[in-house]
């Protein structure tokens, strides 16, 4: 190895994998499919720092093909509806 180069850094991959597994494991146990399932990040307002978070999203999809939202507190406390089963619609 090069003393310049920089090592392998994979958590972003690592990252997403896990999510992934976690998002499969849920719609597994889930017996309503008439709602699409997502990955929701939730941001602060005016978020700036979102370009690792990007990268999970990519990742997500790219590799595990798991849909990802971002909305912010605001917004879900807005837009989103919690049903009888605790199950969160969102947009």
């Amino acid at each position: 190895r090069e003393e310049n180069t920089l090592p392998v850094n994979d958590a972003d991959k690592n990252i997403s994998s896990g999510i992934a597994a976690a998002a499969k494991l849920y719609s597994e146990s889930q017996d309503d499919s008439s709602h699409p399932q997502a990955v929701m990040f939730v941001i602060q307002e005016g978020e700036r720092n979102s370009f690792d978070q990007r990268w999970l999203e990519y990742n997500l999809f790219d590799a595990h093909q798991v849909v990802t939202l971002r909305r912010t507190l605001s917004q879900v406390a807005k837009n989103a509806i919690l049903k009888d089963d605790n199950k969160l619609i969102i947009d």
